[in-house]
């Protein structure tokens, strides 16, 4: 969205131009702001497409707390470590296991690629 912004806020700071060049640099900030507003959009639409949730599906989930919810929040505080550089075997088992028992744990995993193996060795 904040390049729809600036985009299409470019295109209405610029003069209306007279060469060919003008006007196709405002023909293409028009069009950059309008697909990306687009596509902004479409991503808010809760959808779930092969085993992945849209933006719009995920803030859904989150706002009803329901499982799908919680699940999604489990996933993202796993997530999160891991970026940051911690090895999986020092993420805690607590928020793993009250994961794994939550409805739809199971297809999430298979469908999604969100499942971890962690060696208690």
């Amino acid at each position: 969205m904040l390049f729809c912004g600036v985009a299409l806020g470019l295109y209405a700071l610029v003069p209306g131009a007279t060469s060919a060049g003008g006007q196709v640099g405002r023909a293409a900030m028009l069009m950059s702001g309008g697909i990306s507003g687009l596509l902004a959009l479409v991503t808010l639409l809760p959808m779930h497409v092969g085993g992945f949730y849209s933006d719009g599906a995920r803030v859904r989930n989150l706002w009803r707390n329901g499982p799908a919810g919680q699940l999604e929040v489990a996933v993202l505080s796993a997530m999160v470590p891991l970026m940051a550089s911690t090895r999986p075997r020092e993420l805690s088992r607590q928020l793993l296991d009250r994961a794994a028992g939550l409805p739809g744990c199971r297809r999430s995993c298979r469908s999604s690629c969100t499942c971890f193996t962690i060696s208690t060795s």
